[in-house]
């Protein structure tokens, strides 16, 4: 009984597992080649203190990050005080896409990519918002705000945001 029992489990999962192959290998091939993946990428954590008005963010410099404070909710005492967080933009950009959903919980990955063909960074964000087993589906609102290298003059930014 054992060993049927291990010999379809084990049968299954080879199944399983040769599908997934299948299907990554036929993905990578789809993926465009011209495309490299950017390392050294950061989450960067700001407030929810800043109200902005628009849904996407590029900042190369110190005044237009310093400019955001000019949107600091000011009708919430706890951000009174708030500053900043530290940016080197000698070095880095800071990239930000805003996703809004309902749910319970939001996760997300974040990819950039580089098509030097095209001179374009292609910031990738795919956002989980679950919503099973919650009674009350919450806004999920997040700026996914991220710290990549430095991006280089004459490049645009695509945001790319994928609902999963």
């Amino acid at each position: 009984m054992y060993k049927l029992f291990y010999t379809s489990i084990t049968g299954t999962m080879y199944k399983h597992f040769a599908l997934f192959l299948l299907i990554s290998c036929a993905l990578c091939a789809c993926r465009n080649p011209n495309l490299i993946k950017i390392e050294g990428i950061e989450a960067v954590a700001i407030s929810s203190c800043i109200n902005l008005n628009n849904d996407e963010w590029i900042i190369d410099d110190s005044e237009t990050y310093n400019n955001l404070l000019d949107f600091l909710n000011t009708n919430d005492s706890s951000c009174y005080d708030y500053q900043l967080p530290y940016f080197d933009f000698a070095n880095r950009s800071l990239l930000a896409k805003r996703s809004h959903a309902l749910g319970c919980t939001s996760f997300y990955r974040y990819e950039v990519y580089a098509d030097n063909q095209n001179n374009t960074y292609i910031y990738q964000i795919r956002a989980d918002i679950d919503s099973i087993g919650c009674i009350a589906h919450i806004p999920q609102i997040d700026m996914n705000w991220l710290s990549v290298p430095k991006v280089p003059l004459g490049y645009e930014v695509v945001f790319d945001l994928i609902y999963e």
